[in-house]
């Protein structure tokens, strides 16, 4: 599946300086980012590049907060990743369909797909944040994203 535009400005492109390092190979860690999500960011269909993945990495659990980021009740969103190939693309593989960011609220490792349970991503992956659904009342907000797994 083709994804439209990137936010490409939410990080630096030297993501490897994000990851642990001096970690045994297997080790169980935590990927995470702090960023703020703009209004234009939260407009349906809009994609925000929120955190990176090397290629090997395989998913564990997943630990996130939102910001009240509509006054209303309407902004859905999915949490997946965009790969080297579009058919490794998954734009709800992490988390489908979730409401929280309509008021403030935290997600777990409860909140995510089946299927991304044990996951290793073939790729290097930037995990993408999709608003499907456009809040009623849109506003930035600050959120935390994280991934809990395994290194390669």
């Amino acid at each position: 599946m083709a994804f439209p535009t990137i936010d490409y400005y939410l990080h630096d492109r030297e993501d490897r300086k994000l990851l642990p390092t001096g970690q045994a190979r297997g080790t169980l860690t935590m990927v995470k980012s702090e960023l703020t999500l703009t209004a234009a960011a939260l407009v349906t269909g809009a994609v925000s590049r929120v955190l990176w993945v090397p290629a090997g990495f395989q998913l564990w659990g997943y630990a996130g907060k939102m910001a009240d980021l509509d006054t209303g009740a309407a902004l859905v969103w999915d949490l997946g990743w965009r790969a080297a190939t579009t058919a490794e693309d998954d734009q709800n593989g992490i988390i489908a369909g979730s409401t929280v960011g309509q008021s403030a609220g935290q997600l777990n490792t409860e909140d995510m797909a089946v299927a991304a349970f044990g996951y290793t991503f073939l790729y290097d992956s930037d995990i993408v944040f999709t608003c499907t659904t456009q809040g009623s009342a849109s506003q930035a907000g600050a959120c935390k994203f994280g991934l809990i797994g395994t290194m390669p």
